[in-house]
């Protein structure tokens, strides 16, 4: 860009640069910016993308629009524009991205059961969005939004719980328990709170709660909150059992795993037995700090 053309700006009576302009006039000073093309009907967007490689984003350009996602005159991760209409979007799937379409999220879904630990987890997640100002939508699974983030609650044995979790690996087994990372997680206790890609909403976080029984998720549903960072905490009988991080795909990292039962475990077998005194005293010391 000139300084005719900056002239020209300033003669068009604007007092600000078109985002077009601005990145022309940084490329004239040597820095890089991304490739982009102004056009004026979806036509002409249509054949201009077709040299672009996805994912696209697709701006408002506007002097009178300084901030366009404000506005909603931004769409990111676009696949293509077809005929002026856009594609379904092409996510990128990582923590920093999902995080970004988890803050920004039109709406946050919660799929649950009715009851309460439905009510429970609805009434945690309001306290959560109603912190980033973000409306949380009670929905039936059958006619949910595909461009959501969503939070599913159930137990191990609902189809669509059971549908989730093949993503990490992780069997439902004929006890009602799980099968995971080389362990068996069995009993009415146990529970899974994970997060990772929604596997039916590519480049979207799924927060998944979901336990051997209801019972089993009364004290997590009170504390649940969607983040977007991938990872995985089993509990048994409300104590924390093993975490493990998982990849954007639901993926476990085993180096990551932490077992608390054989921790525990471990420790336990290191205490010494004391003389109390008292037979229903028992003292143990540790033996090594």
């Amino acid at each position: 860009m000139s300084r005719i053309d900056l002239a020209a700006a300033r003669t068009a009576g604007r007092a600000n640069l078109r985002e077009a302009e601005g990145k022309a006039l940084l490329a004239e000073f040597g820095v890089a910016v991304p490739r982009g093309l102004v056009v004026e009907s979806a036509d002409a967007a249509e054949e201009a993308v077709a040299g672009l490689t996805p994912p696209l984003a697709l701006k408002v350009v506007s002097s009178e629009i300084l901030h366009k996602s404000d506005a909603g005159g931004v769409r990111l991760g676009l696949a293509v524009l077809i005929g002026g209409a856009c594609e379904r979007p092409v996510r990128v799937a990582n923590a920093a991205s999902m995080g970004r379409y988890l803050s920004q999220c039109d709406t946050l879904e919660l799929v649950a059961p009715a009851g309460e630990v439905g009510a429970r987890a609805e009434r945690s997640l309001l306290r959560w969005c109603g912190v980033l100002g973000i409306p949380l939508g009670r929905v039936d699974p059958h006619r949910s939004a595909p461009e959501n983030p969503r939070v599913v609650v159930g137990t191990f044995d609902d189809p669509m719980v059971a549908r989730l979790l093949e993503v990490t690996g992780a069997l439902v087994s004929s006890e009602a328990g799980l099968e995971w990372v080389g362990r068996d997680f069995s009993g009415d206790g146990v529970a899974l709170v994970a997060t990772f890609e929604d596997p039916e909403r590519r480049g979207l976080p799924l927060t998944l709660l979901c336990g051997s029984t209801l019972q089993a998720l009364d004290s997590l549903a009170l504390a649940l909150r969607p983040v977007a960072r991938p990872g995985a905490r089993v509990f048994r009988g409300g104590r924390l059992t093993l975490s493990v991080e998982l990849s954007a795909r639901g993926v476990p990292d085993e180096e990551s795993i932490i077992d608390y039962e054989e921790r525990w475990g471990a420790f336990e077998r290191g205490l010494i037995p004391l003389e109390s005194g008292h037979s229903q005293i028992t003292l143990r010391r540790v033996e090594t700090l």
